[in-house]
């Protein structure tokens, strides 16, 4: 019988040893483990939490509604007439001011015919100063004649013919001032034509689509270009009718934009009347600064819209509340060994910049709610309560509107 054994067979030996290298390694590692987690519980003691006072406030209660972030003003940019593309200095996601040039259309047609009008506004300027001197003249003979004609030193004929004369000269001086205006409108269209070969952009933005190349010919009204200005975001929400009637503009609300992890305090800007049959919703739209520009054409965003009228609330800041399977705030209580804070499930009921609106058995205007070092609590713990920054601010929650979730 052939022996196998470890001490036997090099492959044996070799897996023998990797075993034995592994079991010591693991002996260390939890030794490692256990001098630093052991003085972790060992130390465990009253842990300093910074708190709050739950007050009671009027609020309105809230809905919280999905919607988009639609862009300010956006623009397909179209040419006024037709030409071959000479220039497109334009890339998509270049960044654009008011009046900057688009597309150069090729203008040599457009550039002689306003020369041409320039110079038959020339010519009929130069006539009209020559037919206004001839009047001057026909009006010095009438009044010669004129004279004449009283001394009885000139015959009817004369008289009369000078008066003809005259009148003939003031009319074909109209005639020249007629022809001049209409040449005059000649030269501010083709003008007009001339720069409208120049497409520039109708407002700061962004170019998001080229609907052209340099070569190709554009009809009159042929897209060259789509714009957006998101300087202002304009965010639209559907909001259900059963409240739409308790949103009106200028009623402050809370924005979420989750792709940017941000929440933004604003207000209603208008509540559109035509809703959806379907949905049985009305839009709400609400404008969004955007001078770092994260927020883009197409986002999701919630928002919390009045849903209801106002109801004396009890109002907690928002860091109060931590998730522990469901919402739940940590009540500070005094006893005899100290302090200590006692988890209390609660329900949001609205909303707003760091505060909210909640509903828990038991919870009363006055308690001290845990605001900082609740985040790793999960039952009763003794703590040691520390002032919280901004601590002595009052009156900061009147007013407060708020988001059901």
């Amino acid at each position: 019988m052939v022996d196998d054994s470890p001490q036997q067979t090099p492959r044996a030996r070799s897996i023998y040893t990797s075993y034995r290298t592994f079991l010591a390694s693991s002996v260390i590692l939890f030794f490692l483990i256990g001098l630093t987690v052991r003085p972790a519980f060992g130390q465990m003691g009253p842990s300093k939490v910074a708190v709050a006072e739950a007050r009671q406030v009027d609020v309105e209660p809230t809905l919280r509604v999905v919607g988009t972030i639609r862009p300010w003003r956006r623009s397909v940019v179209a040419a006024d007439v037709a030409g071959i593309v000479n220039e497109l200095p334009l890339e998509e996601g270049d960044e654009v001011t008011h009046g900057q040039l688009l597309c150069k259309l090729r203008d040599v047609t457009h550039k002689t015919a306003y020369d041409e009008a320039v110079a038959r506004r020339d010519v009929l300027a130069a006539a009209l100063e020559e037919q206004r001197a001839l009047e001057a003249k026909a009006e010095f003979e009438q009044k010669r004649i004129a004279g004449l004609w009283e001394l009885d030193r000139c015959t009817e004929k004369e008289f009369r013919d000078a008066e003809a004369d005259h009148r003939a000269a003031v009319v074909r001086t109209l005639q020249a001032e007629h022809a001049l205006r209409a040449q005059e409108a000649v030269v501010t269209r083709t003008a007009d034509q001339l720069e409208r070969t120049r497409i520039v952009a109708p407002f700061d933005g962004q170019v998001i689509a080229k609907r052209t190349e340099v070569g190709a010919w554009v009809d009159v009204g042929g897209e060259v270009a789509e714009l957006l200005d998101l300087s202002t975001a304009r965010v639209r929400v559907n909001v259900p009718e059963a409240i739409v009637d308790h949103c009106t503009v200028g009623d402050e609300v809370m924005v979420s934009v989750a792709a940017v992890g941000k929440d933004y305090a604003a207000r209603i800007s208008r509540v559109i009347s035509s809703g959806d049959d379907r949905a049985r919703s009305f839009p709400v739209e609400i404008d969004l600064p955007n001078e770092d520009g994260h927020l883009r054409d197409g986002m999701f965003v919630s928002a919390a819209v009045p849903s209801g009228k106002k109801e004396a609330r009890l109002v907690i800041p928002k860091d109060a509340v931590v998730l522990r399977g469901a919402q739940m705030i940590f009540v500070v209580h005094d006893g005899e060994s100290g302090a200590t804070a006692v988890p209390m499930t609660v329900q949001i009921i609205s909303e707003y910049a760091d505060r909210v609106a909640v509903e828990a058995a038991g919870l009363s205007a006055g308690d001290r709610v845990v605001i900082r070092g609740n985040e790793y609590m999960f039952g009763p713990s003794p703590v040691i309560i520390v002032p919280s920054e901004g601590e002595g601010e009052k009156g900061k929650d009147e007013g407060v509107k708020t988001s059901r979730r």
